[in-house]
C-alpha cells in the first residue's frame, strides 16, 4: 500500500509518543521500519505480523498496543482476560501459530510474542474463552513444555479480581471435566459387569452391542471378544 504524506505524519506521531526515551534517537530508523512494513504488505494481517517482528526490540511488552495504534485499531482494555505463556519454542512462538491455536476457545483480540524470552501473551474478548484455554488438559500445540497462566498486571486491584475470576472459572471447568470422566468410568464398569456376569445369558448380538457401547465410551475391550 502507498502511504500518503498525512498518513506518514500520523504514524511518526504515534511512534514518537510511544517510543521509550532510550530509543528516541532511533525514531527515524523505527519509522522507516514502519513505512517499509506497511508499504510491502497489502494485507493487514501480514503487516501486523511483520510490524510485531520488527518493532518488538523497541517496544517490548507494549508492541501489540503500538501496532494496533499504527494500524488504527482499537486497543484491548486492561481488563480483557489475558493468558501468559512460558517456555514456548521459537518455532511455535509466532502470532499466526498462537492465534490459530487459541481461536478454538473463542475470539482472540491480540497476541504478543517475545521470542527472545520464549514467552507470549494472548488476550481474549471473553472470560469464558480464557478459562476454557486455561482448563484445557491437552498440551498446547502438542508441546508438553509450554506453561500457561493468567497474566498478572501489577498494582491493579480490578486485575487481581479478574485474574481470580478466570482461575475460578478454569477450575470449575476442570472439575466438570473430571466429573464427566468419573461418570463415564462408572458407566463402563457397569456395562462390563453386565457383560461378565450375564455372558452366558446374552446372545452374540447382545454381547456385540454391549461391546460396541463400551468402545464408544473409550474403553479397550479387545480382550473380551
Amino acid at each position: 500500500m502507498l502511504l500518503s504524506p498525512e498518513t506518514r505524519e500520523r504514524l511518526i506521531a504515534v511512534a514518537r509518543q510511544a517510543l521509550p526515551k532510550q530509543f528516541q534517537e532511533d525514531l527515524s530508523f523505527v519509522t522507516d521500519l514502519i513505512f517499509s512494513s506497511l508499504e510491502s504488505n497489502s494485507e493487514p494481517d501480514q503487516a501486523r505480523s511483520q510490524l510485531m517482528t520488527e518493532l518488538t526490540t523497541y517496544f517490548e511488552a507494549a508492541t501489540a498496543q503500538v501496532v494496533s495504534a499504527l494500524l488504527g485499531e482499537t486497543v484491548p482494555r486492561k481488563d480483557n482476560p489475558t493468558l501468559f505463556l512460558r517456555k514456548v519454542p521459537k518455532s511455535l512462538n509466532t502470532i499466526d501459530c498462537l492465534s490459530d491455536y487459541f481461536q478454538q476457545f473463542g475470539e482472540v483480540l491480540n497476541v504478543q510474542v517475545f521470542p527472545s524470552k520464549n514467552s507470549a501473551q494472548v488476550c481474549f474478548a471473553a472470560e469464558e474463552s480464557a478459562a476454557a484455554a486455561l482448563a484445557c488438559p491437552q498440551p498446547i500445540l502438542d508441546c508438553k513444555f509450554i506453561r500457561l497462566a493468567v497474566f498478572q498486571q501489577k498494582n491493579l486491584k480490578p486485575e487481581v479480581e479478574r485474574r481470580t475470576k478466570t482461575k475460578l472459572a478454569a477450575r470449575e471447568l476442570e472439575q466438570r471435566r473430571k466429573q464427566l470422566s468419573a461418570d463415564k468410568t462408572k458407566t463402563i464398569q457397569a456395562l462390563l459387569k453386565v457383560l461378565n456376569e450375564r455372558k452366558t445369558e446374552l446372545s452374540d448380538d447382545q454381547q456385540k452391542a454391549l461391546i460396541a457401547q463400551i468402545r464408544l465410551l473409550g474403553a479397550d475391550v479387545a480382550n473380551l471378544e
